[in-house]
Formats: structure tokens, sequence, C-alpha cells
């Protein structure tokens, strides 16, 4: 039979075979003395067990349980003081009551361990304090880890418990295939199928290009569509993740006027798409998809070789609207556009604008208007630079382009939202016309071609 009997929280049990009848007598009887814990641990005469006493008796050790005094001796001999108020708060004594020898008076050795009245001798209980204030990841000294930890492409700085991004670096790519050289080509990630999708450009040859390449991060491919855009270079593209397909409008295939065209291709075929409505003909305007309003934003661009476009539209995948804005940037073509996902605003850098060849001011479209941002830093002004919104580190990546220089340039820049920064890196040859596009599959910026006014134009690919 086993009993318990708590105080304050601890609990003393005492457990044991129960007594077995011999020639001696040992059974647990009504008229045993108790030892005040409510246990009747001595029976003087063997005999049949009265059953109606066995319950009086339980009834009665159940309330000595509750009542039992602290401090308070436990009165029955040999069993060895046991002292109640001894037991701390969460400590566990166990009582080894034994084998009730036919004298039944011994109880059996009583394990307190040696906790006194102030119960100093229960063993401490070893529990580790954490250290994470302040802390986002890295050892919490208890050999776990802060939370919530750090990002995917982040690192842990284990001295400061903070996460850090890395500056990435440029690094040059030898595909087995690949494009001939070409610039003023167009290219965006195509995010439902994984690959970076390249259309058109100029390659030095007799008409502008029409071909369609992809690549999966490894290699390059060309594509046979069964149906095609006309070959063209200086157009804008987009890529529209609601709807899967790229997007392609305007450029200049060489016609009478720069082309007012909209294309889409969903990685199998070209499709020229009719609207009710459409930006007049333009070249070198600059595009990109808002993923949050699933719209193709247009701004800008030459529509005539002397007018410098300064309207926005927006396609819905039906037709295109023109938006009315309360302010708006000056007139520009060859400027660079990338929508910032995070804080949901399309950014516009440089240009050759109406009012400089080579602007340097930086301006936002949340949608509804146009806002020019000040910013401490600022790349210097330059036109056919490339762009791409960088969505796991949150920032806009800018390389290249001219800025009016004996040489085009090989800085790069990155733009947070409040302010540009210029990265030292090792990159790419300086250039203008390049086409640039943000894998986000692989969590790479990928950079094409281009002029560097090198003999030819160049076939070479970069990642950042």
């Amino acid at each position: 039979m086993t009993r318990g009997w708590r105080a304050a929280g601890a609990v003393l049990v005492l457990s044991g075979c129960a007594p077995t009848a011999s020639s001696g007598g040992g059974d647990a009887g009504a008229g045993g003395p108790e030892t005040g814990l409510g246990v009747d641990v001595e029976g003087d005469a063997a005999g049949p067990v009265d059953a109606a006493a066995e319950d009086r008796e339980a009834v009665r050790e159940d309330a000595a349980l509750s009542d039992a005094p602290r401090g308070e001796d436990a009165g029955s001999p040999d069993v060895g003081a046991v002292d109640a108020g001894a037991v701390d708060a969460g400590a566990v004594d166990v009582v080894d009551g034994g084998s009730a020898d036919a004298g039944g008076s011994d109880v059996g050795a009583v394990d307190a361990g040696g906790a006194d009245a102030g119960g100093s001798d229960v063993a401490a209980v070893d529990a580790c304090v954490r250290r994470c204030d302040g802390r986002q990841c890295g050892d919490d000294g208890c050999g776990g880890t802060c939370m919530p930890g750090c990002n995917a492409g982040q690192m842990c700085i284990e001295s400061t418990g903070l996460c850090v991004t890395p500056a990435p670096t440029w690094r040059r790519r030898t595909p087995s295939a690949v494009p001939t050289g070409r610039n003023l080509a167009t290219m965006v990630f195509d995010s439902a199928r994984a690959v970076t999708v390249l259309f058109g450009g100029d390659s030095r040859s007799a008409t502008y290009d029409s071909e369609t390449w992809e690549f999966d991060g490894t290699n390059w491919a060309r594509r046979s569509p069964t149906a095609v855009a006309t070959g063209r270079n200086m157009a804008s593209m987009a890529f529209d993740s609601a709807r899967g397909v790229t997007v392609l409008f305007g450029g200049d295939s060489r016609s009478a006027t720069y082309d007012s065209e909209t294309w889409e291709y969903n990685g199998s075929t070209w499709r020229r798409r009719a609207t009710a409505t459409t930006p007049p003909g333009r070249q070198r305007a600059s595009m990109a998809f808002d993923s949050d309003r699933n719209v193709v934003v247009l701004f800008g661009g030459d529509a005539s070789n002397s007018t410098y476009a300064s309207d926005t539209w927006e396609y819905d995948g039906t037709n295109w609207a023109r938006r009315t804005t309360a302010t708006t940037p000056p007139g520009r073509h060859s400027a660079v556009m990338a929508y910032d996902s995070h804080r949901r605003v399309m950014v516009l850098f440089g240009g050759n604008s109406t009012s400089s060849s080579s602007a340097s001011d930086t301006w936002e479209y949340n949608g509804t208007t146009w806002s020019r941002r000040t910013t401490v830093n600022s790349p210097p002004g330059r036109v056919l630079a490339s762009m791409a919104y960088d969505s796991r580190r949150q920032r806009v990546v800018l390389f290249g382009g001219d800025s009016n220089e004996a040489t085009y340039a090989t800085d790069t820049w990155e733009y947070d939202g409040t302010n540009w920064l210029r990265r030292s890196t090792s990159a790419p040859t300086g250039r203008n016309r390049a086409t640039m596009s943000y894998d986000s599959a692989r969590g790479v910026t990928v950079l094409f071609g281009g002029d560097s006014r090198s003999a030819t134009y160049d076939s070479e690919t970069w990642e950042y």
C-alpha cells in the first residue's frame, strides 16, 4: 500500500510491499499505533483483516493527511522522528517501508535526504538563465539558440547576436551556350518557371533581333516559340507574376514610327494583344510590374526623337489606362525603374530628361502619385544604366551606365528607400545599355550584354 503526504508543495511518499501475515503477526490492523502521518505502521495481532475497519482507517488516514501539523514528531516508535516541516516545497522524499516483520513495529529506513527543518540540504535545481536580451541569433548561454534567428541570405554575428546581410560581389558566369553579344535588349525573371527571359536587342546585324533566350542559372537556351514578336531594340519588358506572362511594349523595330504594340510570352509562344487603349509608340521607356496592385506600370520614354514623355500608364492584362497624378517626374527616356515590393513603390532613377542629359534624381510612385526623394548620397547622373530590385535584401541595385565620362561607369549602388550607398566590389567592365533582372529563386541579380566600347557588343553573363 502506498500513501502520500504533501506539505507546501512537497510530497513525502511511503512505498513498499504490503505486509504479509506470519506466525508473529504483521497485519496493518485498525488498532495499530499511528505515525502522525495518518499511516498505520504496526499491528500487534495477526489475524484476518476487518474490511470495515480498514475503510474506517482509510478515512482517518485521509483526514490525517490534510491535518497533520508541520514540525510534529510522527509519534510512532522506531520511525526515526520524521519531521514534516523538514521537507521543502518542490522536494520529494521517499520512505521505503520495506517488509513489516512479525513485530510490526519497524517501518524501515526513512530517507529524508538529510533535510533539516530549514530544508537546507535539498539539492539545488540547475536553472540556466538564457541570455538573449537584444539578440536576434547566436548562442543563448544554455546550449540553445536565440530567436527569431536570421533570414535566408543573412549571417549571425556571434559577438553581438545580430543578423546582417553580407554585401554581394560580382561573379562572372561562363555558360556553355550564350546569346550573341548585344545591347539594348530586354530581360526579366519569370518567377513561375524560374528562368530569366531575354528578348531582342541590337547585335549589329542587318535587323534587330527577335530571338528569345532563357537562362536557368546554369546555361542559356534559345527558344523557338510558335509565334514571335517582331525584332526590336529599346523595348520595355516586365513579368506579370499574377498572370504568369512576360509583357513587352514598344521599342524600335526600324519602322516609320516607334512601336506601340503589346506582346505577351507564356513560355511557349508570343501573342500580340489588342487593347482598347494603348500608350503612344515609344522607345527607351521605363517599365516594371507592381505585384501588390497586379498592374504593369510604364513611365516616360522617347516618343519622337524630340519629345520626352512624362506620362504614366498602367496595364492590367486587359487594357492600358493612363494615370493622372498630382506630381510627375520631368519627361525623360533611358531612365531605369524597378518595383520595391517591400515598400510597395516604384523607384525611378536617372535618364535623359528635359532638364538634364544625365539626370541623378530619384522618384517613387505609390500607385497614386509621384514623389521626389532627397537622399544624403546619390549616384552621379547617368543614362542607360541597369537596375533591378533585390527582394531578399530589400534594396534596389544599380549598375553602370553612361555618366558623360570618358569611360562607361563600373560602380554599383544600392538604395534601401532612405539613402543610396555605393558598394566597394569588383565589377564587370564599365558598360551601358546592358540588361539586368533579379532571380528571386536563387537570390542573385543577373546582368547580360551591353556596350563596353569593345569591337563587339558584350555577351558576358554576370551575377551579383
